[in-house]
């Protein structure tokens, strides 16, 4: 809640009243504010929906479209979306296309970081970052990738390749933005 009243003191119009009993980060990105006319909250917003997602102690995901991609986009996504308005990007690039690039490099790179602590996050946390449907799909259940004794086999393996060939295709797509960049970035 303190976060999300730093960011609105921080996008506000009235900076030094609003920001008067904030942290340095939000006089920080005030700042930056000011100096990015084309950086929005909305990504702000949404990533701060996606650290409240994580709140919660029953960490599940049912499918990829409905629910794990919309969060990747708001704890990763959202980020090169923030990216683009502080980077730029150069007068000829179509500012969409660089902005949905950039949002796919960011699925990509949490998908890679789901990837990587399936076993931490199951077993010690009791989370599940991949979609239930991808999980049941391959043969396994939820709760076997809770257990301590379960040992990895074939399915898993088979889930988890999915799931790279899901975050490789997430990277060949944000490839396309590249060219929007300025030399520079």
């Amino acid at each position: 809640d303190k976060l999300e009243r730093d960011l609105r003191a921080a996008f506000s119009d009235d900076d030094d009243a609003a920001l008067a009993n904030c942290g340095c980060e939000a006089v920080a990105l005030a700042d930056t504010v000011r100096r990015t006319p084309s950086l929005s909250m909305q990504p702000f917003e949404e990533m701060i929906q996606g650290m409240r997602s994580d709140l919660r102690d029953d960490v599940r995901f049912n499918t990829w479209d409905d629910d794990l991609r919309t969060y990747c986009y708001r704890v990763a996504g959202v980020v090169g979306l923030m990216c683009v308005a502080v980077l730029g990007t150069k007068r000829e690039a179509n500012q969409k296309d660089a902005q949905e690039a950039a949002v796919d490099l960011g699925i990509a790179l949490q998908l890679v970081n789901v990837i990587r602590d399936v076993g931490e996050d199951a077993r010690e946390r009791r989370r599940l970052y991949l979609p239930l449907d991808s999980v049941n799909r391959v043969g396994l259940a939820a709760e076997e990738l809770f257990s301590s004794e379960y040992t990895p086999d074939e399915r898993y393996e088979r889930l988890v390749e999915g799931e790279i060939q899901r975050a490789l295709l997430y990277f060949r797509r944000s490839l396309r933005g590249l060219p929007a960049l300025p030399l520079f970035a």
